[in-house]
């Protein structure tokens, strides 16, 4: 039950997400996104401390923030490549996606059995990571 308010969160920001991204490009939204998933990860450092409630909101925050990231994505993603290759394109999108979502929950949920503060420290630096990327490495033609 902890996890089914952040996946009906995610149903309900998917469409918003795409229309933001129609408005502000994916850009803004990534970094807004980062932001936000780095925020609510921090209070999982302390999550001895953390009610069944409280680990659900901020759940649903992590959510909110990766749909603002994930969601605008693959259209991002699909805008520079040729209309003859956009099958492919979404193919292999999609494709390292899972790849990438499912290697990653296996080394945090492993790195979790160990340590949970080592778990989420490296979660919140990959997101981290994902905020500098944002800010630095996207150009404004990628707007």
């Amino acid at each position: 039950m902890i996890l089914l308010p952040g996946s009906l969160l995610l149903g309900v920001i998917s469409p918003f997400s795409g229309r933001l991204y129609q408005k502000f490009g994916y850009k803004k939204l990534a970094i807004v996104g980062f932001s936000i998933l780095i925020l609510g990860t921090l209070p999982y450092l302390m999550i001895e401390s953390l009610s069944l409630v409280a680990i659900t909101i901020f759940y649903m925050i992590r959510i909110g923030g990766l749909g603002l990231v994930l969601i605008p994505s693959l259209p991002h993603a699909m805008e520079n490549l040729n209309k003859d290759y956009t099958v492919d394109g979404n193919a292999v999108f999609s494709t390292i996606r899972e790849i990438a979502a499912a290697l990653g929950m296996t080394i945090l949920m492993t790195l979790l059995a160990l340590s949970h503060l080592l778990s989420f420290t490296i979660a919140i630096a990959i997101a981290a990571i994902g905020l500098l990327i944002a800010l630095f490495l996207l150009n404004n033609s990628d707007i």
